[in-house]
């Protein structure tokens, strides 16, 4: 995908808009992510979040952290808008 444009132009199977003669633009299909629970494990003693979604299944988890401020950090950069629905500690 080109950054400049946001369009796909480097794939040759792309979606074509024939009116402005060159490559769709690429719509994003899922949003974001943003129902996040954590928990620190009692093994481990390491803070984890899991990413879950709007019916409240568990999609996706995290890697362990040392600290909570440092896993609220990584949240907080690759998710614009995130929200805790459970604390699991």
């Amino acid at each position: 995908m080109s950054e400049v444009d946001g369009t796909n132009s480097e794939l040759p199977d792309a979606p074509y808009d024939r009116e402005l003669d060159e490559p769709a633009p690429v719509i994003p299909l899922h949003k974001p992510p943003r129902k996040i629970a954590w928990f620190k494990s009692d093994v481990t003693g390491e803070f984890y979040f899991r990413i879950k979604a709007d019916n409240g299944e568990t999609i996706a988890g995290s890697e362990g952290y040392r600290k909570k401020d440092d896993m609220f950090d990584t949240l907080d950069e690759y998710f614009d808008n995130w929200d805790v629905v459970e604390n699991e500690v």
